[in-house]
């Protein structure tokens, strides 16, 4: 027996290309066993949501407005998929779409409370809704509006309790090809085979250093966690990607071929290093690549001398740029204060210690690994203070660089001052 899918139409007016991916969508829908009841969600006449909870209230489980979402309503509980289709919007749905949603989901539910994975939802009133699929048309690639609109179909999938999920984000100048694909992929609910590979994760060392840095200490540790995780790391240094071609080749080979790119990097000038710059400046004019299509995770893990953690908030801001020109899904960045405290350390021997630095970048391994948690929304920097107080690592700091300007029986004058004239 075919299966109901209730397929809202908000794609908008008619062109060759919507044209192709409506025949498309068809042709899939149907392959996959459903037949479609499909509304033409621009051409309806509706009112936005009153938040009056009549719905609940008055007339429970019917809204008050009498207009053609009342009887939408009805017919998405009797479907067993709802398809929404819809132009991305600042990352979501358009505008009449989302009045659309809002119109008919409310009444299917009921006013009281329950806990869904550690979030408030409301319980169905019909005791199941269909599954759903969101489908965003975008006219070229923009990772930062597809990731938020595949995290949002989550959210909006939890509310209306649906037992499966899917999202597709297609781009107006791809390939019919390249539609039928996702949509396949979309219809078949994100049911996948197996990898056969292990996830193969680039981990970029932005320190100048050729030895014994505390971002190549990091990195290494991320690196560790990762094979505990069943990745393949590869480890390449930015500065001799930025004074030698052939390594800036093999490392764009990698990056094309990388299921996510982490960058380690110190704090030089409140930012990025220069050569750090220099190097991101180069892959990103290069365009995405062939990674960019499967939403390559970017994690960003910045360490700076001083004790306090947030001055590496505008370096990370910049890397999150940098993530969205080269193609990348932004995981987030761990923000170390205190560097110096980790210099010739290693970071599983620091016990209580290192305990938030080692916490911090787990979790960023887990994101890298992990596609199913990429398009979570709550994907923060995550601060990582120095272990010790900040006076203390302060003193400390300064006795350090005291000793190092004596050399022998002679000491350097700090206070030199070898540009003012006499």
């Amino acid at each position: 027996m075919a299966k109901k899918c209730l397929f809202f139409d908000g794609l908008g007016q008619s062109d060759a290309a919507k044209d192709v991916f409506r025949g498309l969508l068809r042709e899939t829908a149907q392959e996959a066993g459903y037949v479609l009841d499909v509304v033409d969600v621009e051409r309806l006449c509706v009112s936005p949501c009153k938040g009056c909870f009549g719905c609940w209230i008055k007339t429970p489980g019917r809204c008050l407005i009498d207009d053609p979402c009342r009887e939408l309503a009805g017919r998405l509980i009797a479907s067993d998929a709802v398809v929404f289709a819809s132009p991305i919007v600042f990352g979501g749905l358009s505008g009449q779409m989302k009045t659309v949603l809002e119109r008919c989901v409310l009444p299917t539910l009921l006013p009281f409370f329950r806990k869904v994975e550690g979030r408030t939802r409301h319980p169905l009133r019909y005791g199941r809704n269909p599954d759903v699929i969101s489908l965003g048309w975008l006219p070229h690639r923009d990772v930062e509006q597809e990731r938020l609109f595949q995290g949002l179909l989550d959210r909006n999938a939890a509310n209306l309790g649906s037992a499966r999920k899917a999202s597709c984000v297609v781009q107006a100048d791809a390939t019919p090809e390249t539609w039928r694909a996702k949509l396949k992929q979309a219809f078949s609910f994100g049911q996948r085979p197996a990898p056969t590979t292990r996830p193969t994760i680039v981990i970029c060392n932005g320190s100048p250093k050729r030895a014994g840095s505390v971002s190549g200490m990091l990195g290494g540790y991320l690196a560790k966690c990762l094979s505990d995780r069943g990745a393949r790391t590869e480890t390449v240094s930015l500065l001799e990607a930025a004074e030698k071609a052939e390594v800036f080749d093999r490392l764009v080979t990698l990056v094309e071929q990388a299921d996510g790119v982490a960058l380690a990097f110190p704090l030089y000038g409140d930012f990025l290093p220069g050569h750090v710059t220099a190097v991101l400046s180069q892959l990103a004019a290069l365009g995405p690549g062939t990674a960019a299509t499967r939403q390559t995770g970017f994690v960003a893990i910045a360490n700076c001398g001083f004790p306090e953690a947030r001055n590496n908030d505008a370096a990370l801001e910049g890397c999150r740029l940098a993530a969205s020109q080269l193609g990348f899904a932004w995981l987030g960045g761990v923000s170390v204060g205190g560097g110096g405290f980790y210099t010739g350390r290693e970071l599983e021997k620091l016990g209580f210690m290192g305990r938030r630095a080692r916490q911090a970048l787990e979790e960023k391994a887990a994101l890298l690994v992990d596609e199913a948690t990429q398009n979570d929304l709550s994907s923060p920097n995550i601060q990582v203070p120095c272990p010790m107080p900040g006076r203390l690592y302060l003193r400390i700091a300064e006795m350090g660089w005291k000793k190092s300007l004596r050399t022998g029986d002679k000491t350097s004058d700090p206070y030199a001052r070898p540009y003012e004239k006499r």
